[in-house]
C-alpha cells in the first residue's frame, strides 16, 4: 500500500517535553523551514488484523498543528524509526480480526485518536484521555497519512449515514478536545461569556459551535478580519483582531466592562496574560496547546483576587467523541473542511496548514479516492 512516513520521526508531544525556554527558543522557536524531506510518500506492507483488531481503508485523514511539530520536531526529541503520520482517521472497515464484533466489513467508521491501555487508574475511571500510557496514532503507532491503518477495535466509532468520511476525519482531535475543554473542564452554560481564541483553529471552529449549542454569547479572536467574518458565520456574536487591537481591553469592553466566563486557548505565549486578565470574576480559561510558545506571564494576585481558574485539557474521552458525532450526524454541529489534499502531495498539506492561512480542517485523501465524495 502506499503511505507518507515521517523518517527520524518526532513524537507529537515533542515540543512540550522541552523544560528549558533558551531550549525551545533554539530547536522550535527560531527553527528555519519545516524538514518536509523527511516526508516520504512510498510503499509500504498493508496491515494485518490480529485478534481484537480492525484494519480500515483510509478515505481521510485531517492534519492538526502537532503534525507540523512532529515534522519540524526538535532534533533532541527525534527518533530513528519512521512513523506514518496522522491522528484524525475515517473510512470503511476493510477486514476484521478474530473476537471483534463490534464493527464489520463495509462499516463507515472513524477513529479515536488516542489509544489508551484501559487498564490503569484513569482509564478504569472513565478519564482515558489521562492515561497512564497514552498513546495515539500518528505518534506511537502509524497513523491516517496512507491507505490503510491498523486499530483496536476500541477505537472504531460509527458514522451516521449523515456525515461524510471526509468530514469525519476532521472531527477526531478538534471536536473531541474541544468539547472536553467546554463541557468537562470549564462547566460551559446557557449564558456564559466565551471567548474563543485563535478563531480559524480546528478547535477555535469547534469551540465556537459548541459554545453556541450550548447557549453561550461567544467572542472569537484570530490575526486576520478574514477569519474573524468566517467565524461570524459560525455564531461568534463578537469578534476581536489581535494583531490589531488589545485582546484584553477588547474583552472587557464587548462585555461591558465584566469580562468573560470563559477562555478557550490553544497558543499560550503573549496571549496567555490577556486572556487571564480578559476573565470575569470566577472565570476559567483552559488551555490545550501553546502554539505560540510554551511559557507565558500571568499576574497572580488579580487572578487570586478574581478566583480565577487556569485549567489544562488534553485531547478527550471516546464518550465525547461519540457525543461530537451524534451532534454533527443531527445537524447540531457542522464539519468545517478547508482544503482537501492527496496523499502524494502530503508535504505540500502539512506546508499549508503551518503557514496557518486555513480556516478549518486540512484533510489528505488517498489518491485512489481523490477528489473525494462529498
Amino acid at each position: 500500500m502506499k503511505a507518507v512516513q515521517l523518517t527520524t520521526s518526532g513524537d507529537y508531544s515533542s515540543h512540550y517535553l522541552i523544560d528549558d525556554h533558551e531550549q525551545w527558543e533554539r530547536e522550535i522557536g527560531m527553527h528555519e523551514g519545516l524538514s518536509l524531506e523527511r516526508l516520504n510518500y512510498n510503499t509500504v506492507p498493508k496491515p494485518v488484523a490480529g485478534p481484537g483488531e480492525v484494519v480500515v481503508e483510509i478515505h481521510g485523514a485531517g492534519l492538526n498543528h502537532l503534525d507540523v511539530w512532529a515534522v519540524q520536531c526538535a532534533p533532541s526529541h527525534q527518533r530513528s524509526e519512521s512513523r506514518i503520520p496522522g491522528s484524525d482517521i475515517a473510512g470503511i472497515v476493510e477486514s476484521t480480526g478474530e473476537g471483534v464484533s463490534s464493527c464489520s466489513p463495509g462499516d463507515r467508521v472513524v477513529l479515536h485518536s488516542a489509544t489508551p491501555c484501559m487498564n490503569c487508574p484513569m482509564c478504569l475511571t472513565g478519564r482515558d484521555n489521562n492515561c497512564l500510557a497514552l498513546g495515539s496514532f500518528g505518534s506511537s503507532r502509524d497513523g491516517g497519512l496512507a491507505e490503510y491503518t491498523l486499530a483496536p477495535e476500541w477505537n472504531v466509532i460509527a458514522l451516521p449515514d449523515t456525515v461524510s468520511l471526509v468530514d469525519a476525519a476532521s472531527l477526531p482531535v478538534a471536536y473531541m478536545t474541544a468539547w472536553h475543554m467546554l463541557v468537562a473542564r470549564a462547566g460551559v452554560r446557557r449564558g456564559d461569556w466565551v471567548l474563543v481564541n485563535a478563531a480559524g483553529s480546528g478547535v477555535g471552529i469547534a469551540a465556537t459551535q459548541i459554545a453556541k449549542l450550548f447557549g453561550a454569547h461567544v467572542v472569537t479572536s484570530a490575526g486576520s478580519d478574514a477569519k474573524l467574518e468566517k467565524s461570524r458565520e459560525l455564531g461568534a456574536s463578537e469578534t476581536i483582531n489581535y494583531s490589531t487591537h488589545s485582546l484584553y481591553e477588547e474583552a472587557m469592553r464587548v462585555t461591558g466592562g465584566r469580562g468573560v466566563d470563559i477562555v478557550i486557548d490553544s497558543l499560550s505565549d503573549e496571549l496567555m496574560e490577556q486572556s487571564v486578565e480578559a476573565l470575569a470574576a470566577g472565570g476559567r480559561l483552559v488551555n490545550c496547546g501553546c502554539t505560540l510558545g510554551n511559557w507565558a506571564r500571568v499576574n497572580v494576585a488579580r487572578m487570586m483576587a478574581k478566583e480565577s481558574s487556569v485549567l489544562g485539557s488534553v485531547m478527550g474521552c471516546k464518550q465525547e467523541l461519540i457525543e461530537v458525532v451524534r451532534e454533527v450526524g443531527r445537524g447540531g454541529l457542522r464539519a468545517v473542511v478547508d482544503r482537501t489534499f492527496p496523499l502524494s502531495q502530503a508535504r505540500e498539506a502539512v506546508a499549508y496548514l503551518a503557514h496557518r492561512k486555513q480556516f478549518g480542517k486540512v484533510v489528505v485523501v488517498p489518491d485512489a479516492h481523490y477528489p473525494p465524495e462529498v
